[in-house]
């Protein structure tokens, strides 16, 4: 086997058996379970298997890959949340904290 972007033939496989341990964060999501099957780092099952080069740093496989079905999700949660979230600053999130009893910190030294 040959890099497909370098041709350099120092290409690793890594096989790691993960079981139903396997955590994905996207789009600020995180997903634990089985290998996602749509990811290009597995079959859906126990194992993350991944092909790199060693000269270049490549991922081997094919790319890009369609959308996958976290993604979806992750659309489609976002479809009903289309009011924006009020942003707090730095000042009223210690604020809060510290009405809370969570932050107990003196400023005055």
């Amino acid at each position: 086997m040959t890099c497909q972007k370098c041709n350099s033939t120092r290409i690793a496989y890594l096989s790691a058996k993960c079981s139903d341990c396997c955590g994905v964060e996207l789009k600020e999501k995180f997903q634990d379970g089985y290998v996602p099957p749509d990811f290009g780092v597995g079959d859906g099952g126990d194992y993350v298997e991944i092909k790199w080069c060693l000269d270049c740093g490549q991922m081997q496989g094919e790319w890009p890959l369609p959308q996958t079905e976290m993604e979806a999700q992750v659309e489609n949660e976002d479809v009903g949340n289309e009011e924006e979230q009020p942003t707090l600053t730095s000042e009223q999130l210690q604020d809060a904290a510290t009405a809370t009893g969570m932050y107990d910190h003196d400023d005055s030294n």
